[in-house]
């Protein structure tokens, strides 16, 4: 019986730790705006951002993908690193 208890009280302040984590972690994209690349939450993303894109990283998902521009050196001028961009 204490094992189960132990075992409840466990799991419980474990899901409580990554609820608090979840809340510090906001995921941002990278966009051009004003000609200067900036990182913004994705919540803050509208239409007509430029968002480059590297490899590995996420996608903004509540957007769509009207063009992508994808040079044969792997990057774009101004935007540093291998990173791909998608216009909004």
């Amino acid at each position: 019986m204490i094992g189960v208890l132990l075992d409840f009280y466990q799991s419980y302040r474990s899901q409580s730790a990554v609820q608090r984590l979840e809340k510090l972690i906001v995921t941002t994209a990278t966009v051009r705006r004003d000609g200067k690349l900036v990182e913004v939450p994705f919540g803050e993303i509208v239409s007509g951002d430029v968002v480059a894109l590297g490899f590995g990283e996420l996608v903004p998902a509540d957007c769509r993908l009207i063009d992508a521009l994808i040079r044969p050196g792997g990057h774009l001028p101004g935007v540093g690193g291998g990173r791909q961009a998608a216009v909004l």
